[in-house]
């Protein structure tokens, strides 16, 4: 959609050098930035809170906001989405790579209990 299309929506950037997101310590070399995860896993279906700085675009003086933090609320039901947060996760797939998060994010992104 354009932006003419969809005036009331707010454009959201994933920077890499904007999210302060650190990586755990001990992650491998194929660890991801946090911007790719995110920015992958917030497809249609899924709930992603943003944190971040708000700013204007200078062209179009519409607000966009910076993220400078997300935390999946609930993953897409896409199953190939599904499919690329549990590779994530298990940091298995050599070319989706790897990345950390909390246990805590991944119960309720996968609608279970983080001790399940």
């Amino acid at each position: 959609a354009s932006e003419k299309d969809s005036p009331n929506r707010l454009k959201c950037i994933l920077h890499p050098d904007c999210m302060n997101l650190k990586l755990e310590e001990g992650s491998g070399p194929t660890s991801i930035k946090p911007s790719n995860a995110y920015g992958h896993l917030a497809s249609k279906g899924a709930r992603v809170s943003l944190c971040g700085v708000i700013s204007r675009d200078e062209i179009t003086q519409r607000p966009m906001l910076w993220v400078t933090k997300a935390r999946i609320e609930r993953s897409s039901w896409r199953p190939a989405v599904i499919r690329y947060f549990l590779d994530l996760i298990s940091g298995n797939s050599a070319e989706t790579g790897s990345y950390q998060f909390e246990v805590e994010e991944i119960g309720a992104a996968l609608d279970m209990g983080h001790s399940e």
